[in-house]
Parts: structure tokens; sequence; C-alpha cells
């Protein structure tokens, strides 16, 4: 048999510099600053910073750490970056060794959920991880693929919880191309493809045409569609987002160049559209009102449904009574 001509090569060289060049993790490109549950509000950027007074006032511990979460008992947990990581929790004294850097972390009640890389393969793949106070950790699985900066969340009850992580890889040159959500729960791992368009980005097409996927609550996602061939943004519906790329129109129309943020508390999902939030619900589109100025982002939900933004170096929380206030950090 013939080896291939320099012709092969060069066009083989060519893809492999084009996919190095395009492929990214289509995750948001900040981490997850904010936690909060009941009184309690915590801060992680650029260190730990703790209130205990609903927001209004915040000690900065200085310790730089990779997540934090607060538990419904007022509890702050998170992962400081030692060698190997530690889940600390605060308020118990309690000290969780994980054997891999932490890239999330979810809590519910006085579990919690890690995700990371699993050292123990040659491969790339993601390892989770559920603790409980005074327990030893619980292996829920690998997953077969590297999480980057996963979006997860845990709901149910602590002794049946349902762990959800969202996990989405972009081409700079064309979007998002594949979006996969993992459900871990009484009937083991079950993965599915929100969208898939890996192979038809790898050609140059668009395919679905979706892209800024983010997830919501009850297992939702939503998503704006592609630019225009020449790099436009054009104006259109919000989509609700199933399995197999099946989208359907909400009622919210999209002008051009949308600014679109999402996030959920497990039971309710909120979008901020353009410096307005809204509630979304499928296909329906309630709006709550405030506004905020250009490029606010929606960063979090907290177990009461109040919304939180980041705007610059600031951090706003929106309810129905006060509208939009700035935390005291």
């Amino acid at each position: 048999m013939a080896e291939p001509g320099p012709s092969w090569m060069a066009r083989a060289i060519a893809l492999a510099v084009l996919l190095g060049a395009c492929l990214s993790s289509a995750a948001p490109a900040h981490a997850q600053c904010l936690a909060a549950a009941g009184t309690s509000v915590v801060s992680i950027c650029p260190t730990l910073a703790i209130s205990r007074d609903d927001g209004r006032t915040f000690s900065d511990t200085g310790i730089e750490v990779r997540a934090a979460a607060v538990t419904s008992e007022g509890h702050v947990l998170f992962v400081a970056q030692e060698h190997p990581d530690v889940v600390v929790d605060l308020d118990a004294s309690l000290r969780t060794t994980i054997p891999f850097d932490v890239d999330a972390l979810a809590v519910l009640g006085r579990t919690f959920v890690v995700v990371g890389p699993d050292p123990s393969s040659d491969e790339i793949r993601t390892r989770v991880l559920l603790g409980r106070p005074g327990a030893p950790l619980e292996d829920l699985g690998t997953l077969p693929f590297g999480a980057g900066r996963p979006r997860l969340s845990i709901t149910g009850t602590e002794t049946a919880p349902r762990v959800e992580i969202v996990i989405d890889v972009g081409m700079s040159c064309v979007g998002t191309v594949r979006v996969t959500r993992v459900v871990i729960d009484a009937r083991g791992v079950q993965i599915a493809n929100l969208v898939d368009d890996e192979l038809c980005a790898n050609q140059g097409l668009r395919c679905s045409g979706l892209v800024d996927i983010q997830p919501g609550a009850h297992g939702s996602a939503y998503a704006i569609r592609a630019p225009l061939p020449d790099g436009t943004m054009r104006a259109g519906p919000l989509f609700f987002v199933r399995p197999e790329a099946r989208a359907t129109p909400t009622s919210l129309a999209l002008g051009p160049e949308p600014s679109v943020t999402i996030a959920h508390n497990g039971r309710i999902t909120l979008a901020l559209v353009d410096g307005v939030l809204h509630r979304l619900e499928g296909t329906r589109v309630t709006r709550l009102g405030g506004r905020l100025e250009s490029g606010a982002r929606l960063v979090l939900v907290d177990d009461r449904g109040r919304a939180y933004a980041e705007l610059g170096t600031s951090f706003l929380r929106f309810s129905r009574g006060a509208g939009w206030e700035r935390l005291g950090l």
C-alpha cells in the first residue's frame, strides 16, 4: 500500500491545526463567585468572604478557594486548594480530603457532591463523589469525558439525591457544538446529549444552529440561534431545548445581539435578558421587571428564589418587593 503523499499530510496537519484553534470549552468564562442560602451569602472572588446578615456586610477571610456552597442550615462549605484538595465545612469544623482537583461543588442539606478529573485514568475522564458528615466518600461513577467547568446541581433528598451535571464544548469558529447532561440518581447514571453538532462543526456546518445553551431547573435548557454566516446576530425567539436538539420557540423574542444569562435553584429558572429579569417555565416566559445596565450577568438563584447578578465588580440581588439591591461587598 502506498504511503500517504505530501498533499494528504498537509490536509491532515491543516485540519489538526484548525480543530486545535477552534476547540474550546463553551462553559461560562467566569467562575461561580456567589453562593447563598437563608441569611448566609458567600463570595469567593477573589477570596472567600462571608456574610451572615443576608448580604449587608461581609467578612473577608483572605483564603483563595476553588468553589463554595451554603447548606440549608447556613453552614459554609468550600474547597481549599491544597494537595490534595479538601472540602471544609467551616461551621462544623469538618475536613474531607478529595483525591482530585475539584471543578465544581454543590450541596443538599449536609450532603455535598464534587466533580473533577479522574487521576486514576490515563484517559480524560470525570469522577463524581458524594460526601456526608461522618461517612466515607461515595463514588457515584466516572464519566467518559472531561468536564472543564461543569454546571453542577443536586436536588431531591439527602437519602435519595439527584445530581445533574451539564457540560458543554464549543469551537470558537462555530459556537457551542455539544451539550451533554448527566443525571445520577437511584437509577444510576444517565447521559444524554441535548445538542451534538461536533461532526457537523468539523465539516464547517452549523447543524442545529443553537449556541449559548444554558441549563435550567427540572432538566430544562435554553438557547439562542447561531450568528449569520457574516458573524452578525439575528433577531428571534429564545428556544426551549430538549434532548436530540429538539428546540421549541418560547414566547420571549430576542433582538439582535442579545445578552442572555440563565440560573436556577433546582425549582425555578430565571433569565436576565438585556438587563431585564424573566422567569422561564418550559416555553412560557414571565417578565419580572427590573432593569440593569449593559454587561450584567445573572449568576445565582438562592433557595428563596431571589436572583443575584454580577455587574462589573459589584453584585446585586433582586426581590419582588425591593427590586435590585447592591450587596455589601
